[in-house]
């Protein structure tokens, strides 16, 4: 388990105790193309379980939650969050599929009260696609002179990640997932949490 810092923000990376387990689980909910559709809101090509929630209840979710709360409760406590304030999952947990060529765009989790975000690696095949931090020189430069530049630019982080691993990270980080190039499935689970 590692704390980073990565544009100012705390990244922790951990292991997920029964991956193994959790993988067995969800394999041939991810393996069943109708589990999944393209996201309304989103402007990618992956597939997800966001948007429907009755797709999404199938998965086997007490087998993530078994072990996730721990970790968040080792993040908390290493970014100084205080031991009043009770995190909770409000509700958003779900799993994207990326197919040979699939990406997504960069994006953040900023939704209502979310305040810590946290991405899984169920299945990470090889130099398959990466999960990616993102920062903007929109964010540097002034933002009413955004229009002086002709295409976005910035700087990328990509950490080193492995089937299994964990991230965790504040809500209002920017990130994206490259495009995949294998013919092996790619899958992640992303969930967030708010303060109770």
């Amino acid at each position: 388990m590692s704390l980073d810092i990565i544009y100012g923000f705390p990244v922790l990376k951990a292991k997920m105790t029964n991956h193994e387990e959790i993988l067995k689980g969800f394999l041939p909910f991810i393996e069943n193309d109708n589990n999944f559709d393209f996201p309304k809101t989103w402007d990618c090509s992956c597939k997800t379980t966001i948007d429907d929630q009755e797709k999404n209840s199938k998965f086997p979710w007490h087998l993530f939650f078994e072990n996730i709360n721990t970790i968040l409760a080792d993040y908390s406590a290493k970014i100084g969050l205080s031991k009043n304030a009770l995190l909770r999952m409000n509700g958003q947990a779900w799993v994207n599929k990326y197919d040979q060529g699939n990406a997504q765009e960069v994006h953040d989790h900023k939704g209502t009260n979310n305040l810590i975000s946290c991405a899984y690696m169920l299945k990470l095949p090889t130099d398959s696609a990466q999960f990616t931090f993102y920062q903007s020189n929109y964010e540097v430069f002034p933002k009413h002179l955004n229009f002086l530049f002709d295409t976005p630019a910035g700087s990328a982080v990509k950490p080193p990640l492995e089937e299994g691993d964990v991230i965790f990270f504040p809500s209002s980080a920017a990130h994206y997932v490259s495009s995949h190039r294998l013919t092996e499935v790619r899958a992640s689970i992303s969930a967030n949490f708010d303060i109770s």
